[in-house]
Order: structure tokens, then C-alpha cells, then sequence
């Protein structure tokens, strides 16, 4: 699992409020080594997806951000970082913890309950990915969490122990090189993305499975059938349709009896 070569060292700033904007605003970010990472213990306005804000108290938790070159990439081929990203917080996690799964598009589940963020912000170039922030956010010794997040689990809550903060970013930023890597390797061989993507259903929360969900104003019931290559979440209907949506189009319901179904809409 631990790549070729030496990693940079982790980078522990003071308090900011965003790892990844501090990290994309260097202005020497192209030249620096692939895989660095910064990393805070008071990190004082972590963002998410859209105007998602990352709850965590100071000192308890990971907060980082690792920088990549993924030039051998296509644009177009982007959701491959996300899930190369996503399967490897997955596999770090599922080394102290069961049931690790993947809520699309850039949420970590243990069981029903969120333990990590992902955001990956990339810079681009005649078609192609020249760097990218990956900004993590890691639920690992906090204990009460205070925001109005639904369903919020820390790894010490899970297992009844408390971790090195500091052993944990290493662990990360190792599996985190390790699966870029891969995913560079495959590029170089001319390798196809069918294990990616076929590893990356095994690990996709309610993958296959029937549930609720709310878009267009209703709620129905669905089942995730897939992922495109581009990123959309596939959900079939009870009348056979597949639907794709895109970011926010698309909200996961607690499961409980259904009101209006999508299709009747």
C-alpha cells in the first residue's frame, strides 16, 4: 500500500479558514511536490459542496487538504479523481471500522451516519487536470457535535477508542498516493476504468437497494442503479425508467412510507 517513494512531509498550518483556500492560493502551487498536504487543527470555516460548512471542533479532527498533478487525466474523465479520492478515504477507514461506504457524490458513511467530506477543486488546462485541491474533512475524536448536521459520527464514537491525529493524516495522505497512483499506472497501460468504477459501486451507499428520495418537489421511491462516467447518480423507478441527476437535484429521505411517487408527477 505505501508508494515508491518518499512522501513530502505534512505541512500543520495555525488556524485558517480553509485549508483548500490557503492551498489554492499559493501562488507557487504548480511547483510544489505532488501528494503535499496541509493540514490544521483549527480550521475556522471549512467549506463543502455548494454552501455546505464542515462542522469540527479544534484539535479533534482531521482537516486537510493534499495536492495532486493529475495531468496524465482528461477533463472529462474528472469523476475518476472523485472516485480514485473517495475509495481510498474508504480503505483508510475500513482499516479500524465495518460498513465504509460511499454516498454520491463526495460523502463517507459508516452505517446511516456521515464520518467524512470530500471536496476536490481542480485547475484546468487545454482539456486536461494540471493540479487538483483535495479537501478533507474527518470525523476522528470528537465527541458531541453541536451543528444542525442530520447525522454526524466520529471514529471515536464508533469504536470506543482515540487516535493520533497526526499517525491518521499520514495513513490518509498514504492510501490517498497509493490510489492516484494506480489510477496513473492505468492510464499509462491504456488500461480500461471497469475495476475502478465496478469497486466504486461495491463501496456506493444504497447501491441497489430501494429508498426515498425528494426531487421536482416529490418524493418516490428509487433504487441507485449506477454512476455515468461523468458523475450523474442513475436511480431507477418502480416503472422501469432510469432518471439521471446532477448535484443537488437529488435529496436521500430517511427510509419511511412513501408519499407521492415521480412517476405520477
Amino acid at each position: 500500500m505505501i508508494p515508491v517513494f518518499s512522501l513530502p512531509p505534512v505541512i500543520t498550518l495555525g488556524p485558517v479558514p480553509s485549508t483548500n483556500a490557503y492551498a489554492l492560493h499559493l501562488p507557487d502551487l504548480p511547483a510544489l511536490p505532488e501528494f503535499t498536504v496541509w493540514q490544521t487543527h483549527c480550521q475556522t470555516a471549512g467549506r463543502g459542496q455548494g454552501d455546505n460548512r464542515w462542522e469540527s471542533e479544534p484539535g479533534q479532527n482531521i482537516t486537510c487538504s493534499i495536492l495532486l498533478h493529475p495531468g496524465f487525466l482528461p477533463a472529462r474523465n474528472q469523476f475518476e479523481l472523485s472516485q480514485t479520492i473517495a475509495l481510498a478515504v474508504c480503505r483508510m477507514l475500513g482499516t479500524f471500522t465495518a460498513d465504509v461506504t460511499v454516498k454520491w457524490p463526495n460523502d463517507i458513511y459508516v452505517g446511516q451516519r456521515k464520518i467524512a467530506g470530500i471536496l476536490i477543486e481542480n485547475r484546468l488546462m487545454e482539456k486536461r487536470i494540471v493540479s487538483s485541491v483535495v479537501g478533507i474533512g474527518m470525523n476522528i475524536n470528537q465527541q458531541r457535535f453541536l451543528s444542525d448536521a442530520p447525522n454526524p459520527v466520529s471514529l471515536s464514537q464508533l469504536t470506543g477508542k482515540t487516535y493520533d491525529l497526526t499517525d491518521m493524516t499520514l495513513r490518509l495522505q498514504q492510501h490517498i498516493a497509493d490510489g492516484c497512483l494506480q489510477l496513473r499506472r492505468r492510464y499509462a497501460e491504456g488500461s480500461d476504468g471497469k475495476a475502478l468504477q465496478a469497486e466504486y459501486l461495491r463501496h456506493l451507499y444504497r447501491f441497489g437497494t430501494w429508498h426515498p428520495y425528494l426531487a421536482d418537489g416529490c418524493v418516490f421511491e428509487g433504487r441507485i442503479a449506477g454512476v455515468t462516467p461523468e458523475g450523474y447518480l442513475q436511480v431507477a423507478l418502480r416503472d422501469g425508467t432510469i432518471r439521471q441527476f446532477d448535484l443537488k437535484e437529488i435529496r436521500f429521505l430517511p427510509s419511511q412510507p412513501m408519499a407521492r411517487d415521480l412517476t405520477s408527477h
